[in-house]
């Protein structure tokens, strides 16, 4: 809907996806269902999406490498 109404990136909140699975807010997520989630939205919309991932599921700052999910 908003990538309908012109919007040039979409962005997701980590209690939204959360929420649409059944979740609450706060880690509830593994890793492998956040993206799972967060692919679902990039294969509907022809929009960059940033995704806030609940922690991000790293161990530190060095660790995290970014993943695109297309």
């Amino acid at each position: 809907m908003v990538a309908q109404a012109g919007a040039r990136a979409l962005a997701t909140t980590s209690a939204g996806v959360a929420w649409s699975l059944g979740y609450g807010d706060g880690d509830h997520l593994s890793r492998d269902q956040a993206l799972r989630a967060i692919s679902r939205i990039t294969a509907a919309v022809d929009a960059p999406v940033t995704a806030d991932v609940e922690r991000g599921y790293a161990t530190s700052g060095h660790s995290w490498t970014p993943r695109p999910c297309r």
